[in-house]
Order: structure tokens, then C-alpha cells, then sequence
């Protein structure tokens, strides 16, 4: 890991302010309504049924979780192990996933046209 993974990591454990014990239920969120509307700001593929959620996108795997990433590429995203939009657009285009850990979870790129594929305006 990178320093600034690290340093991220530890403002992360530190903003928390509940801890969960073996007792607690995670409750998923989950759209009312699942059907892809949005391209993913990552890959550009049209999987995420609403924006902002923390949705995982199926092509990438990025985790959508703020507008201010697509405002600032650069900055490190939390949820998405420290790497910057503009890293994961990278990432996406050499390796076919937002982030090298993430290779085994996404979608074989033969099954990625049952998406529609929206480039973004530069």
C-alpha cells in the first residue's frame, strides 16, 4: 500500500463512529428499481441504476460514491481503495478494472455488451 492509501485508510477508521458488533445486521441498499440508467463514471458503461449510492458498477467494479470524484478526478476516493477517478479510468483501460484487485470480480469483456457503452464529453 501507498502512504496515501494508508493516510487515507486511517482518516477513514478514524471518521467512523459506530462499531459494529458480531450481533449487528449490515443491511444492503438496494434500488427500488435496478435497471441501468447511468453510465458509470469510471468505464462508461450504463450500469448503475442511480448515482451517488455506493453502487458497484459490474463492468469496472468502480464504486460510485460522490460527484465530487468527477469534479476532481485526482482526488483519492475512500471506497475505492485509494485511487483517484483518473487512476481507475486508467486502470480501466489497460487492465479492463478500476483498480488491479479487482481483475476477478468484474465482468469477461464478452459479456459487456449487454450494456450500452456512453463515452463522456472531454
Amino acid at each position: 500500500m501507498t502512504d496515501k492509501t494508508d493516510d487515507l485508510d486511517d482518516k477513514l477508521a478514524d471518521d467512523l463512529d459506530h462499531t459494529f458488533d458480531e450481533d449487528d445486521e449490515i443491511e444492503w441498499y438496494q434500488p427500488d428499481d435496478p435497471t441501468p440508467r447511468h453510465a458509470c463514471p469510471c468505464c462508461d458503461y450504463v450500469t448503475l441504476p442511480e448515482r451517488h449510492m455506493y453502487l458497484i458498477c459490474r463492468v469496472c467494479f468502480w464504486e460510485d460514491e460522490g460527484p465530487e470524484f468527477e469534479e476532481d478526478p485526482m482526488e483519492p476516493s475512500g471506497v475505492n481503495h485509494g485511487f483517484t477517478l483518473a487512476e481507475s479510468r486508467q486502470n480501466f483501460k489497460t487492465i479492463g478494472a478500476c483498480h488491479p484487485d479487482m481483475v476477478r470480480h468484474v465482468l469477461p469483456v464478452e459479456d459487456r455488451s449487454q450494456y450500452a457503452y456512453k463515452p463522456r464529453e472531454h
